[in-house]
């Protein structure tokens, strides 16, 4: 029965990603039109950073609340007040230490000021709506999370619509649009969490000791897999020019839809992972998805690959052109990602060992030597194969601890 729950829930998942895909790709050619590449570019770094705050605020929360709530549904209550006011905490930190270095070193952003403490207002609810988010996957609502999710971006375009008709699309008005569908997506999450519980329950500095184990493992592979992820934007920021840094970010951003099959599936399978007991039977599931996955996700990149010239063009306009070639490089990089993604999901429900961390690292200080030493002198080109070995090198450190993973577990 589970193998059939799990499947419908992947398909409702994509689905609903594939509307969400096109929904973003609708919002993403407003604002690409709108801003134009340098002021695209601007946009994209200040949402980078709203996203690194939060994964540097959340500490391993996100993927424990997902663990725990799943294994026992009576820590709801606790883990959603606890994550209210972690978030609050937190944020007055981090917003904080972004606003410091700013202001001591403010040629490491290069970001307009009143733009930036804008973009530090929405770290608490960006940090909230991922905690909060998690919680309703983690009791199963997976398919009441996607339509929220689907609603919520609807809302967004049409707000987009409107200002574009009305008024003048700016960098500004595109970011509050961004900060105010993430309030609205907390809002409407929390009042469904809220008629979950019926009994009482109060913050519980136990239970968030508890978690903190767990959570502070996946703290730190998610953020050097983040900055994997991410910090190439920061390297062509800061090297290159204002056109090359839009011409990466929307590259970045393409691949990102691309990315959404594997979330998905990860985001599903690590739910089921976390309520099995047996490890057998986590590694048969995991194996099964991977192997069709595998298959089906290579096809797909390869179609992306034949029409990414023609897609990006008609989308976003010749201006993006010298996007495509980047595009075409990451793709090859997302491939291996896209795997590891569930291998990791698997290797994360067998008591995250240590070891996930430390590949990432690998990966995070090669990219960085490489980016730092070659960028100058190589360009654009060189940024994306970089991130391609680093994504190729986790995905063969993820294998062999799979292999490692199971074999301890049948002796």
């Amino acid at each position: 029965m589970f193998k059939s729950e799990l499947v419908s829930n992947i398909l409702h998942s994509y689905s609903s990603r594939i509307i969400l895909i096109v929904l973003g790709l609708l919002g993403n050619v407003i604002i690409t039109r709108s801003l134009g590449v340098e002021n695209y570019g601007t946009y994209t770094l200040l949402l980078t950073i709203i996203a690194i705050a939060t994964q540097f605020g959340n500490f391993g929360l996100h993927s424990a609340n997902i663990y725990y709530v799943a294994q026992k549904k009576m820590f709801l209550g606790m883990l959603l007040k606890n994550s209210i006011w972690f978030s609050f905490f937190i944020s007055l930190i981090v917003g904080f230490i972004i606003y410091f270095l700013n202001y001591h070193y403010p040629s490491i952003l290069n970001i307009e000021p009143d733009l930036l403490y804008l973009a530090l207002i929405f770290i608490p609810i960006s940090l909230m709506s991922l905690l909060v988010k998690n919680l309703l996957v983690g009791i199963g609502e997976i398919k009441l999370d996607n339509r929220l999710t689907v609603y919520i971006r609807v809302i967004t375009i049409l707000a987009l619509v409107s200002i574009v008709t009305f008024y003048n699309l700016d960098v500004k008005n595109a970011l509050v649009i961004f900060g105010f569908s993430l309030l609205l997506g907390l809002i409407v999450t929390y009042i469904k969490l809220k008629k979950e519980i019926t009994y009482r329950y109060k913050l519980s500095l136990k239970l968030l000791k508890k978690i903190s184990k767990f959570g502070f493992k996946a703290y730190l592979s998610a953020i050097f897999a983040f900055l994997v992820l991410k910090s190439d934007l920061f390297f062509v920021n800061y090297y290159l020019i204002k056109t090359d840094l839009g011409h990466y970010s929307l590259a970045v951003s393409f691949i990102d839809y691309i990315y959404i099959l594997p979330v998905v599936i990860g985001t599903v399978l690590f739910q089921k992972l976390s309520s099995l007991k047996k490890n057998d039977e986590k590694y048969n599931l995991m194996k099964k998805i991977t192997i069709v996955f595998s298959g089906v996700y290579f096809l797909f990149l390869v179609c992306i690959y034949f029409l990414s010239e023609y897609l990006i063009t008609f989308l976003y306009g010749e201006q993006f052109s010298d996007s495509v070639i980047l595009v075409n490089l990451l793709l090859i990089g997302i491939f291996f990602m896209g795997i590891n993604t569930l291998f990791q999901q698997y290797i994360a429900t067998t008591g995250f060992p240590k070891e996930l961390i430390y590949y990432w690292i690998v990966a995070f200080v090669v990219n960085v030597v490489i980016n730092i030493n070659f960028i100058e002198t190589y360009g654009l080109e060189l940024v994306a194969i970089s991130t391609i070995v680093a994504y190729f090198l986790v995905f063969i450190f993820s294998f062999f601890k799979v292999i490692k993973q199971r074999n301890l577990h049948v002796l």
